[in-house]
């Protein structure tokens, strides 16, 4: 869940359960005030579960993509559940209505494995995740499941029979907010568990089986549970999608993080034993999760002080970080107020300071930040400042002068599309490594590896094979090291 409120505001909040036993009693009502600048809550969260379409085209309006009989998932309306007609989605805002499919079926998603509450498909299928611990892979996209086509599914569960299968559906992430534009929607990799799972009833097919506790009855079969995967290269089209396919056996180097797990497609009422009619959604059916957005709050700025006359051409800036953690930092710094000559735009992973070194006596420089998030998301820029560097300040670096340590000092451009170049500095003659790795820890470019003079060096960094994201660089040299954050963009 997540709100933005706004500064100096007394707020009060409480909270009730709701199972399908009903809705509990209010929790005593709390308090607090909002000071300073304007907070954002921002824990992900999920709007509605929409069908956007079944085999005789799109529905207007969306129905039901989800049942929510009092277990706490989100109604068609965000109010509390009714319905005192199934076949109007005006007067029945808890479940799929008749017109779902041309053929009566109804489908809702749900998560394998639970009880059937809400609370318990976030806990199974967007939080505690792996690397996915907050959701946060999750972030504030939308996405469809849509039953247009076919694709290749892994099977890492299933112990017998191949590695991968054909599924019947697609899965796409479809941008922020951007329900009506395919321009950046980008094609996302499932996972399958079958039997293993308890779900489905025949190895090595998408299908149904079982029995899923959404409506209490034993007539709810469920399908194989879907893992939801962004591919490494998120590109909008299919790019990501082909590039892991093709890699087959080697598809881990084209896989990106879990954005949902345990994903089900329950058939309310269709048996308790197959055959089973319908046996999957038509075909031409598309289900849309909307997940709750968020509006992000700029960075304020902290130190040097705006219009500082400062001592030094080594200056050190401050800001304050906000609550949720960013991915990265985007430090921008320019020669002038609109910021059209820049001097560096560095990608930071330090939370709150970033130092900027080499500039020049007499100068006035101008500098903002602004925050990278999961999912793509970025914060409004900060309120720009400014600082003077003094006409005699020290530190400056003079040709020949040896730097003191060994100094990743700058790679620009930064963020980088195709090519960056990349200055370091060594105070003697040693070996040097200087390895780019992702954020995973695995080695993607070696950028020199060999030995190397005492002094000021640059080299390029070829990244134009690389997926966009986040990447780290490191330098080492006699024993130490020192590592840069570096964001490539496509």
């Amino acid at each position: 869940m997540g709100w933005a409120l706004p500064n100096e505001a007394v707020v009060t909040w409480r909270v009730r359960g709701r199972s399908s036993g009903g809705v509990g009693p209010w929790s005593t009502a709390h308090s607090f005030t909002t000071t300073g600048e304007a907070l954002s809550v921002t824990l992900p969260g999920l709007e509605r579960f929409l069908t956007i379409a079944n085999a005789a085209g799109p529905l207007n309006p969306p129905v039901m993509g989800a049942f929510a009989f009092l277990n706490g998932f989100p109604t068609l309306d965000g109010q509390d559940p009714v319905c005192s007609d199934e076949s109007s989605p005006l007067l029945c805002n808890d479940r799929p209505t008749t017109n779902q499919q041309v053929g009566g079926a109804r489908w809702g998603i749900n998560a394998g494995g639970g009880d059937g509450t809400f609370t318990s498909y976030m806990s199974r299928s967007v939080f505690g995740r792996g690397g996915n611990t907050q959701g946060e892979n999750l972030g504030p996209s939308d996405y469809e499941w849509r039953f247009t086509g076919q694709s290749t599914a892994l099977r890492p569960f299933d112990g017998t029979g191949p590695a991968t299968m054909t599924v019947p559906f697609e899965l796409w992430n479809i941008g922020v907010g951007t329900p009506n534009d395919t321009s950046d929607d980008f094609r996302m990799i499932p996972f399958v568990c079958e039997t293993a799972c308890g779900a489905g009833a025949v190895e090595g097919v998408f299908d149904i089986g079982g029995d899923h506790p959404v409506s209490g009855g034993a007539n709810d079969p469920l399908t194989d549970w879907v893992y939801w995967y962004n591919p490494k290269d998120t590109t909008p089209g299919t790019a990501g999608y082909d590039k892991w396919v093709a890699a087959g056996a080697n598809g881990n180097s084209e896989l990106g993080g879990e954005v949902l797990a345990r994903q089900v497609l329950v058939g309310f009422n269709l048996g308790t034993a197959p055959p089973y009619a319908p046996a999957l959604p038509e075909e031409g059916t598309i289900f849309r999760i909307v997940t709750t957005k968020i509006t992000l709050s700029p960075p304020v700025l902290s130190a040097p002080a705006d219009a500082a006359a400062l001592p030094t051409t080594a200056v050190a800036l401050y800001w304050q970080e906000p609550v949720e953690t960013p991915l990265y930092r985007i430090v921008e710094l320019a020669r002038d107020a609109s910021f059209d000559t820049l001097v560096r735009s560095d990608s930071v992973v330090t939370a709150g300071t970033h130092a900027a070194w080499g500039l020049e006596a007499g100068q006035t420089y101008y500098w903002r930040v602004r925050f990278a998030y999961a999912g793509n998301r970025l914060s409004p820029w900060s309120a720009a400042a400014s600082f003077t560097v003094s006409a005699t300040a020290t530190g400056v670096e003079t040709p020949g002068e040896l730097p003191q340590v060994i100094t990743l000092a700058n790679v620009w451009p930064n963020p980088a599309q195709h090519t960056a170049t990349v200055r370091y500095g060594l105070p003697e003659a040693s070996p040097v490594r200087l390895v780019l790795y992702d954020v995973l820890g695995r080695e993607v470019l070696r950028v020199r590896d060999g030995d190397e003079a005492a002094g000021w060096h640059e080299t390029s960094l070829d990244t134009g094979g690389l997926a966009s994201g986040l990447y780290l660089l490191r330098l080492e040299s006699a024993g130490a090291q020192v590592t840069r954050s570096v964001v490539v963009v496509r």
